[in-house]
């Protein structure tokens, strides 16, 4: 057992209660020793203690109305349904949003890679791409009368 000093059972007494069975096991003893031995001090200490032990032990909490539950019910579902609507509606949101922007990138990827048709080539009959590199095309379809 060791001694506990008076800041100690202080602190004891303040966090577990005037009554010492209420003490952890391991310090119980040896507050009970400082109290043998500093019997003034432990007892204005245990006198404030018990008295706001008293009054935790005292006070009760009142069961709630059932105007006051049906209340906070009624309340809790009309947030939940409107929740669900304003989720609903983002989620679609967002969805209508990817797919808008999947369609655009795939009209962008198409703009740059594939070339421009021949009616915008040159008078030399190249063909011009996104990328503006001609490419050489002949005109095998073309019958000049």
């Amino acid at each position: 057992m060791s001694e506990i000093t008076g800041e100690r059972f202080r602190r004891i007494v303040d966090s577990y209660g005037a009554s010492p069975s209420r003490w952890p096991d391991a310090e119980r003893e040896a507050a009970q020793a400082f109290m043998a031995r500093n019997a003034s001090a432990a007892e204005s200490i245990l006198r404030e203690a018990a008295l706001l032990d008293r009054f935790l032990a005292g006070h009760r909490v009142e069961q709630p109305g059932s105007a006051l539950v049906g209340g906070i019910l009624a309340d809790a579902s009309a947030r939940r349904s409107r929740h669900r609507w304003w989720t609903v509606i983002r989620r679609g949101s967002a969805f209508a949003g990817l797919g808008m922007a999947g369609v655009l990138s795939g009209a962008l990827a198409v703009a740059l890679v594939l070339p421009m048709t021949a009616d915008f080539g040159d008078d030399d009959g190249a063909v011009l791409t996104a990328f503006h590199s001609p490419a050489a095309v002949t005109d095998e379809g073309d019958d000049e009368e």
